[in-house]
Parts: C-alpha cells; structure tokens; sequence
C-alpha cells in the first residue's frame, strides 16, 4: 500500500496475500516480517496533513528486519510506478546493498515488472 491503513489489522492487500500463499507452500520460512516502504497511518483526518510518508523510525524497523532475515523479498506493488515509490525503493536499494545476496524481487510474470 502506498500508506498504511488501519484496516490492515482486519483485511490483507492483494500484495500481502500472494506473498503469504506463497510461504504457506514453502517449509523453508519459519517466520515473516511484512515492513512497508512507508509508515504514516492514513486516516481521513490526517490524510492532507501528510508531509512525509515515511520517517528514520522507517527505516530503523526495516533494517532490523532485513538484517534478522535470511532472505528478503521486494515486493511493492502497483504503485511502483509512481515518482514518490521510485524514490522511496532507491533509497531502500541503497540501504540493501550490504545485503544484496539475500534481497529477491516479487514480480508480475505478466508485465515483468
């Protein structure tokens, strides 16, 4: 999601069900992290307020669970295409490369993207 949202307690997005039908075949994951490239709750009463979709406690929690994962899977969705998604996974692929042989891509095998 490009802002998380308090129904993601209640409801999974369509990114997060694949990824999980996927580990839910797999014996070789004992446990899963799910860390959005953005923290800001979006809430109708907030939503014109947001400068920044992120902050540094973002990025604290994401490196705390990419360096307690054995393999870390990118998978951010259809709203990649969008100018503040592509910068936002630049500054994480930054962030990534002392980790790159155990970061993996989710792609869509359709578009390839």
């Amino acid at each position: 999601t490009m802002y998380p949202h308090l129904d993601g307690v209640l409801s999974l997005d369509l990114t997060t069900v694949l990824i999980l039908n996927q580990l839910a075949n797999s014996e070789r994951y004992g446990a899963v992290y799910l860390v959005n490239l953005f923290s800001n709750i979006r809430t109708p009463e907030n939503l014109k307020h947001i400068k920044e979709p992120y902050d540094e406690h973002t990025d604290i929690h994401l490196m705390k669970a990419i360096s307690e994962s054995d393999t870390v899977i990118l998978a951010y969705g259809a709203y990649a295409k969008r100018p503040v998604v592509i910068d936002r996974v630049e500054q994480v692929m930054e962030m990534l490369k002392p980790h790159k042989k155990k970061v993996k891509k989710l792609i869509n095998p359709v578009t390839n993207e």
